[in-house]
C-alpha cells in the first residue's frame, strides 16, 4: 500500500487528486493539506511514501519544500502537481520523481503512480538486501546527485565541515571492502 500525503494550497486542487487517487488500487492517503507549513511539522506524525506537492503556495515555495524534504526525509518521494510548467527543471534539481500540469489526466497519473512504485519496489529489494548482509557496523553509500553515506539504521552521516566529509569520502571508497 502506497502512503501519500497531499499538498496544495487550493481546496478544490486536493478533492480533485484525492478523487483520482482514490481510483486507483494500493494507494492510502494519509493526509490533506493546504499549509505546506503544518504539513511540514505533521510529517514526524506520519509514515509516508510520497507527497503530492503543489509549487506556488504561500508560506513556503513548493522548492523549498523539496529541498526540506531531501535533506530530512531522504525516503520520500516528491511529485510536483501544479499549474506553472516553468518549474520543471528546477523540480528534478530536487530529485522530484515526476512532474504533472494541472489539469491531471487519469492516464498521466497512472503512468507517474507506475513510476513511483516501480523505485518503491527498488528501495525495498535495497533494503531487504542490505539487512541481510550488514551487520550494524556496516555503512553504505549513494552516489546519486552527490555522495551521501548512511549508517545500518537509513540515517545519513552527518559530517562537521565539507572538508571532513571529502576526507571521509575518499577513505570509504578507498579502504572499505
Amino acid at each position: 500500500m502506497m502512503k501519500v500525503l497531499l499538498i496544495d494550497d487550493e481546496e478544490l486542487s486536493l478533492e480533485v487528486m484525492e478523487i483520482m487517487l482514490c481510483k486507483l488500487n494500493d494507494i492510502e492517503i494519509v493526509g490533506k493539506y493546504t499549509n505546506p507549513i503544518t504539513a511540514l511539522e505533521d510529517l514526524e506524525k506520519v509514515q509516508v511514501d510520497v507527497i503530492f506537492l503543489d509549487m506556488e503556495m504561500p508560506g513556503m515555495h513548493g522548492l523549498e519544500f523539496a529541498e526540506k524534504i531531501v535533506e530530512k526525509y531522504s525516503h520520500i518521494e516528491v511529485l510536483f502537481v501544479t499549474a506553472y510548467p516553468q518549474f520543471a527543471l528546477e523540480a528534478f534539481e530536487v530529485n522530484a520523481i515526476d512532474y504533472l500540469l494541472k489539469p491531471v489526466s487519469m492516464k498521466r497519473l497512472q503512468k507517474a503512480i507506475k513510476k513511483i512504485e516501480e523505485k518503491l519496489t527498488l528501495y525495498q529489494s535495497r533494503e531487504e538486501l542490505v539487512d541481510a548482509n550488514t551487520s550494524k557496523q556496516d555503512l553504505y553509500a549513494s552516489f546519486m546527485s552527490s555522495f551521501r553515506l548512511f549508517d545500518y539504521q537509513n540515517d545519513e552521516v552527518k559530517w562537521r565541515t565539507k572538508k571532513v566529509k571529502e576526507f571521509r569520502c575518499v577513505d570509504y571508497l578507498f579502504y572499505s571492502n
